[in-house]
This record gives structure tokens, sequence and C-alpha cells, in this order.
């Protein structure tokens, strides 16, 4: 079964400059328990959320990321 993160830490030593090649900087994202889940080139805040959920949207083909976690059974949930 999937873990479920609900809070997040953002470790990056400087989250609004660019690099000095012209690239964005990385951040990390860990949960609580210090496990790493995510690595993208672009701050949560600024990506599209959902309308349904506001879930975040991360898109392959605009962004930069790593995530770890394991694919589960999908569970159908009525609303």
């Amino acid at each position: 079964m999937p873990k479920i993160v609900s809070h997040c830490i953002v470790s990056s030593s400087d989250q609004t400059n660019e690099t000095s090649s012209g690239q964005h900087p990385l951040l990390v994202y860990y949960c609580l328990c210090s496990e790493f889940i995510l690595v993208i080139d672009m701050a949560l805040e600024r990506l599209p959320r959902r309308q349904t959920d506001r879930a975040f949207i991360v898109d392959n083909t605009k962004r930069t990321y790593k995530l770890t976690a394991e694919q589960g059974t999908a569970t159908i949930l009525q609303r």
C-alpha cells in the first residue's frame, strides 16, 4: 500500500535564483519521517492544480522530476 504524505519539507540552498549555468535548481522534498519523496525543478506551489481535489499536476513533458513511490492497487472511491 502506498504511503500517504500530508506534509513535506523543502531542502534547497536557494529556491528563487537560477544557477550560474542558467538552469533552475532542483528542489528536494522529504516526508516527515525523513524519507526522500520527490526531486523536481519547480516549487510545488507554482505547479497547476486539479480542480476536483486541488492535487498538484506534474506534466511529464514539461517538468524534470524523480518520484520515489511504489505503484499500489487502485481503489475507487465514490464521492
